[in-house]
């Protein structure tokens, strides 16, 4: 049965973050991070704005 409007949330895994995280320190952007890990921008940020650490 297909749920029209409904997405399923992607988990990332933990190879996916180590990637992440090392792009980042790089200076490499959201859209560009997505493109290489094949997921959605929106992902990337979530993954981003879940796991940050707080100074």
């Amino acid at each position: 049965m297909q749920h029209f409007g409904i997405q399923e949330r992607v988990k990332v895994k933990l190879k996916d973050r180590i990637e992440i995280e090392i792009r980042l320190r790089e200076n490499t952007g959201i859209r560009e991070i997505a493109r290489l890990l094949n997921v959605n921008p929106s992902t990337v940020s979530r993954e981003i704005k879940k796991n940050r650490i707080k100074l």
